[in-house]
């Protein structure tokens, strides 16, 4: 074994490593200083890297386990599907692109203090403070 490389590590580690990987530098393949030398395959490479994803999703977590969760993983761990009405989209501490989170890592990241903003809160709370406005 490795000197850093883990034990044991999971197909679905491993795929969230990708993930993980690729949110954090996938976004040089699309800057304005790419565009100018990208190539023809570079190009192609881009357009097919989020079917290549949900391919290898579904190739190692299965289908979504029925029509009440997503077709997409969590955006902060990658270990499991989104339950539709139940992920919240958050904004973490230092980042600027919200993120959609699985019941678990919402409550992980509640904990740990590292949400900045929880858009869903943000809206019950408004949809709430309306209703109370409305109520004669």
């Amino acid at each position: 074994m490795k000197k850093n490389q883990k034990p044991g590590m999971t197909r679905k580690e491993a795929l969230a490593v990708l993930h993980k990987l690729y949110d954090v530098v996938g976004w040089h393949l699309y800057g304005e200083d790419v565009g100018a030398s990208i190539t023809d395959e570079e190009k192609a490479l881009r357009e097919q890297i989020w079917d290549a994803f949900r391919v290898l999703d579904r190739a190692v977590h299965g289908e979504p386990p029925n029509f009440g969760f997503s077709s997409t993983l969590c955006e902060v761990c990658y270990l499991r599907y989104l339950h539709v009405g139940s992920n919240h989209l958050v904004y973490l501490k230092g980042q600027a692109t919200c993120k959609r989170c699985c019941a678990q890592c919402l409550e992980h990241l509640r904990v740990e203090g590292k949400i900045e903003r929880d858009l869903m809160e943000e809206e019950r709370q408004a949809a709430t403070q309306q209703r109370g406005e409305v109520t004669p």
